[in-house]
């Protein structure tokens, strides 16, 4: 079942992209605000080009907007 984009597209932020060696394909955290929360997404692609949504890693209504996300 493929998720949909959070409802705000607009203030995306400091993506940082990584290449997973095991599945094969990109990830990338963005920053990004969303139903008045600032929030962390995920996404994923094969190519970098194309890229598909997979979930919210964090949201938090007490911040209007995530920035500079890192996953460690």
């Amino acid at each position: 079942m493929k998720k949909e984009l959070p409802d705000s597209t607009n203030d995306f932020r400091d993506p940082k992209i990584w290449f997973d060696n095991d599945l094969n394909c990109y990830f990338v955290i963005i920053g990004n605000n969303y139903n008045k929360k600032g929030a962390v997404l995920l996404y994923k692609s094969l190519d970098a080009i194309k890229w598909e949504f997979v979930n919210v890693l964090y949201a938090n209504e007490k911040f209007e907007m995530i920035e500079c996300p890192n996953l460690y």
